[in-house]
């Protein structure tokens, strides 16, 4: 789903499911970070 997503031109990123607080450690500042960002797709994160 993730390439499919990208293909579309939506900005995405896999974060693993890591610990206890994977959500708010990983997931929660990377999505504010790509909120911040707006639409862009052309500089996507990858971890």
């Amino acid at each position: 789903m993730m390439f499919s997503m990208r293909d579309a031109g939506w900005t995405v990123d896999r974060i693993a499911p890591i610990g206890d607080d994977w959500i708010e450690s990983y997931w929660y500042p990377v999505a504010l970070e790509m909120i911040e960002r707006g639409t862009d797709s052309s500089d996507s994160i990858e971890m």
